[in-house]
């Protein structure tokens, strides 16, 4: 055993604790830490050039150019509205309207209007996939008219946008569709 060191509390010899306070102390200071850099050749790094106003000025136009791109491309295009009518042909035990597209592209109806025809016992209106049962009871004596906003039904060209009148239809029903065409690449 060393004779100037005492021996830890595991009383293992290899690693024993020098004597004395002072020295216990010295042999567990930690060294200030300095800043790592290499030394060596060719660690200088990128040189980065000094930035002229000009390019600042450049790059936040292209950015605040890209910017309106995006905002123009979210807006939606009011420019293709939609009204498409149609009245009821001839009065009969069951009557249909059915209404042509103006558009060939998806359209956004934002509202539709229907007058249910005197004598009528239900009224079925479809748009799309979506078939809405509009009156179903008595015979009416008084023609119904539906005025709903939906703000946002998306159907296509090719999709049915009729209604069904069942009854003894006595006068002549009205269908109306609002909104707006949807331009390329715009379906919200």
């Amino acid at each position: 055993m060393f004779t100037d060191q005492v021996p830890m509390m595991g009383k293992s010899v290899d690693k024993p604790y020098p004597r004395g306070i002072g020295q216990y102390e010295q042999r567990n200071e930690i060294a200030p830490l300095q800043p790592e850099s290499d030394q060596g050749p060719g660690t200088e790094g990128i040189r980065v050039p000094p930035v002229d106003p000009k390019d600042i000025m450049r790059i936040i136009a292209l950015s605040q150019s890209h910017l309106l791109r995006m905002l123009a491309d979210k807006g939606f295009d009011f420019t293709h509205p939609v009204d498409e009518y149609g009245p009821q042909g001839t009065p009969g035990a069951i009557g249909s309207i059915t209404l042509q597209p103006d558009y060939d592209m998806p359209e956004r109806i934002e509202s539709f209007i229907v007058v249910v025809p005197v004598g009528a016992t239900s009224a079925l209106m479809q748009l799309g996939q979506r078939s809405l049962q509009l009156y179903a009871g008595a015979a009416l004596a008084a023609p119904l008219v539906i005025v709903a906003p939906c703000h946002g039904i998306i159907i296509n060209s090719d999709d049915p946008r009729n209604v069904v009148f069942t009854g003894t239809i006595t006068s002549q029903g009205y269908f109306g569709l609002t909104g707006y065409a949807l331009t390329r690449g715009q379906f919200s």
